[in-house]
């Protein structure tokens, strides 16, 4: 499997489009890797072929034009032969700036259509570009002017101030002190929050800590584990293996010793 990254040179899309990654394959693949859960969202476009995720029992196909997002659990994900998909990554809460409708669910595990975020008739003129176009970087560009021509004016800056202070404080900042920094009802925050990024605010800490868990195992140190936990933002070792289970299927000592090459963080590059 190739993949090629391009990254956005629109200073409105500033903070907001991570990159985007064109996944393309003439052969049949099975990703070997379990995709890492991630804070991070994105749509695609599957031009030829399909994708399909591994839901443990059935492989579940995602939505020829639709969302792709991972954040619970790790995924291993299936490609067809003759596949090429082009995708954009945004920030955690970065589908909001676009759109209103239906966010919630875009969040989730569930891929949803991308006609249930934006107008079919948009959507339908630029999967006509994407096909046409001369080359990856042509598409890069007509995604990229889509995005920007489909940005909101009403975007949300409590969430974009709230994620902020979450990521600063290593996913231990709690609901109580922010909504007075803030100035609203903790009722309210939670309902905004929720609202813009699909995840409560325990959730987006739990995953938050995993992940600066999951950085830190992979940078060599001499420090012990209960150490590195405590680097991460867990109060105890306890606590962060308990978590860090849930969300990988394994626990931080297992993954030291053997599980690193089992699992793709290719989304978050």
């Amino acid at each position: 499997m190739q993949l090629s990254y391009f990254y956005p040179t629109s200073p409105q899309l500033k903070n907001i489009v991570r990159f985007f990654i064109i996944w393309e394959s003439e052969f049949q693949y099975y990703l070997p890797q379990q995709i890492i859960p991630s804070l991070e969202t994105g749509f695609g476009f599957t031009l030829s072929g399909k994708l399909l995720v591994d839901y443990g029992n059935s492989l579940l196909e995602t939505p020829t034009f639709g969302t792709r997002n991972i954040t619970k659990l790790s995924r291993r994900v299936f490609i067809s032969n003759n596949f090429y998909n082009f995708s954009v990554r945004l920030a955690p809460n970065g589908l909001s700036k676009f759109c209103k409708e239906n966010i919630q669910n875009a969040y989730q595990n569930n891929f949803i259509n991308i006609e249930n975020l934006f107008p079919v008739s948009k959507i339908n003129i630029l999967v006509e570009k994407l096909r046409n176009a001369k080359n990856k970087q042509e598409q890069a560009y007509f995604l990229e002017n889509f995005l920007v021509n489909n940005l909101l004016s009403d975007r949300n800056q409590i969430v974009d101030y709230s994620i902020n202070r979450i990521l600063l404080s290593k996913g231990n900042l709690r609901v109580s002190d922010l909504v007075k920094e803030i100035g609203i009802s903790e009722r309210q925050f939670l309902r905004i929050f929720s609202s813009n990024t699909g995840l409560g605010t325990k959730e987006f800490c739990k995953l938050v800590r995993v992940r600066n868990l999951l950085a830190i195992l992979n940078n060599p140190t001499k420090s012990n584990l209960t150490t590195r936990m405590l680097d991460a933002g867990y109060f105890d070792q306890s606590h962060g293996s308990k978590e860090f289970k849930q969300a990988l299927g394994f626990l931080p000592k297992e993954y030291q010793i053997k599980n690193q090459n089992n699992l793709s963080d290719f989304y978050n590059y």
